[in-house]
């Protein structure tokens, strides 16, 4: 296993090496950033570094600070969308997601990572897996052929 194979795992903690990477890419990132706010909002980087100070501000306090024009809704945003592509209000926008929501089989696997709760969620499934109803329908499904398959409860008591 290489040195890093459980590097952001939550099994073992940070080495210093790993500390100082993992620091190192988020002021690389936090650099990135002020440039992009200094130059979208047409602010000299020193200016922005002041403000920032590595804090999060709230829309009612940057709005002061020169680092946001108007403050509103998701629906305030979508007004100023329409006016930039010039349409009129009462067009309808449609709306795609992203990240698209992924299927089962990808959230599963996400839950089965290899972080602490992905591997406690494993050995759940595995506890699941060995009961006996549940062994009973991966057989039944097992020697179905692939078409629709209807499961039904049957012999419960009637209420």
């Amino acid at each position: 296993m290489g040195k890093n194979a459980l590097f952001d795992s939550g099994i073992e903690p940070y080495t210093p090496e790993q500390l100082a990477n993992l620091n190192g890419q988020a002021d690389a990132i936090y650099a990135d950033f002020m440039k992009k706010v200094a130059a979208g909002r047409k602010l000299p980087l020193a200016k922005v570094q002041s403000i920032a100070k590595g804090r999060v501000w709230t829309g009612a306090d940057a709005q002061p600070r020169g680092l946001v024009d108007e403050l509103g809704t998701f629906w305030t945003a979508v007004g100023e969308v329409k006016k930039a592509v010039g349409v009129t209000p009462d067009v309808r926008l449609i709306f795609k997601r992203y990240p698209e929501k992924e299927g089962f089989l990808a959230t599963l696997a996400d839950l089965l990572s290899g972080t602490q709760a992905g591997i406690r969620a494993t050995e759940g499934l595995s506890t699941i897996m060995q009961a006996p109803a549940a062994r009973a329908v991966l057989g039944a499904l097992s020697d179905v052929p692939r078409a629709r398959v209807e499961l039904r409860a049957t012999g419960l008591p009637v209420q």
